[in-house]
């Protein structure tokens, strides 16, 4: 696999997204339907905000008595890092190692929110998978 090839390539956009006012409960369930590790917030014109993990989500456990006040907006990383369309794959690598993340998300030249890519995604690509589109 060429490393100096974009994000595109092996990126997911089949992406789960929320607004920032979506009640915890919600995004439990999403995340147990889907089957996923992230979500994206984003606002009506696709500009990302955040990004909730399933471990942001297991954080809310130790509130259970106010988890029906909790939004995404209280528990997501806001302004995650994120790369564009056509950042190389080598580049996401490096964020990944330098930072431990589980999912970088993929802007487009607008900034407006167009894929998400995960280290599986790389590892799949190494291996000469087509990470998402062979499932």
């Amino acid at each position: 696999m060429d490393l100096s090839a974009s994000v595109k390539t092996i990126m997911s956009s089949d992406l789960v997204t929320v607004d920032s006012t979506t009640p915890v409960k919600v995004l439990k369930t999403k995340f147990k339907r889907r089957g996923i590790h992230h979500i994206l917030v984003d606002d009506e014109h696709d500009n990302l905000l955040g990004i909730i993990s399933t471990e942001d989500l297991l954080r809310t456990a130790h509130f259970p008595a106010k988890e029906e006040l909790l939004l995404a907006k209280h528990i997501m990383t806001v302004s995650p890092v994120k790369v564009h369309l056509d950042a190389s794959i080598k580049s996401a690598i490096e964020i990944f190692l330098d930072n431990y993340f589980r999912a970088i998300p993929i802007v487009d030249a607008e900034e407006k929110l167009v894929g998400i890519i995960t280290p599986y995604d790389v590892l799949a690509a190494l291996d000469g998978r087509l990470a998402i589109e062979n499932f």
